[in-house]
């Protein structure tokens, strides 16, 4: 990795640009470049000494993105249970838990149980004899079909 000198507000333009999903334009304005943003951050992103810092920066910045953007199953349900939770409300009178958003609470419990398993298909068997079997026979047969799959 190369040293590269810049400037504070040259360093803030590299900052927004790596973290607004590479919009220079927009990184440009939040660095306080004065003027239509698009000009300065073309200007800007052109220049060498830039285009090596973000070259330098851009592996250390990709590792915290994905530290910070991390999505875990934990998190997913500790989500999902909170919007379930917004969606009940107290009754400070009675204190029964009245749903204030329907579709919002049936939504993220609907979430949570595809998560958790709840609607994985059931196996089901189905048998249709012809003719006169031995109640042995059906059930030898039922055990023989009948396995975890």
């Amino acid at each position: 990795m190369s040293i590269t000198k810049l400037n504070n507000r040259e360093h803030m333009f590299c900052t927004e640009y790596l973290t607004n999903g590479r919009n220079a334009a927009a990184a440009a304005r939040a660095s306080g470049y004065s003027g239509d943003g698009k000009i300065a951050g073309a200007r800007l992103i052109a220049r060498p000494s830039i285009k090596q810092f973000l070259k330098d920066l851009q592996p250390i910045a990709e590792k915290k993105l994905q530290e910070d953007v991390e999505v875990t199953l934990e998190w997913k349900i500790r989500k999902l249970k909170l919007c379930a939770d917004t969606c009940l409300k107290e009754d400070p009178e009675t204190g029964e838990a009245k749903l204030v958003s329907a579709p919002g609470f049936i939504g993220s419990i609907s979430e949570l149980n595809k998560m958790q398993g709840h609607y994985a298909p059931e196996k089901t068997l189905n048998a249709h004899f012809v003719g006169s079997t031995e109640q042995q026979e059906v059930e030898k047969l039922v055990k023989q079909y009948d396995k975890e799959y």
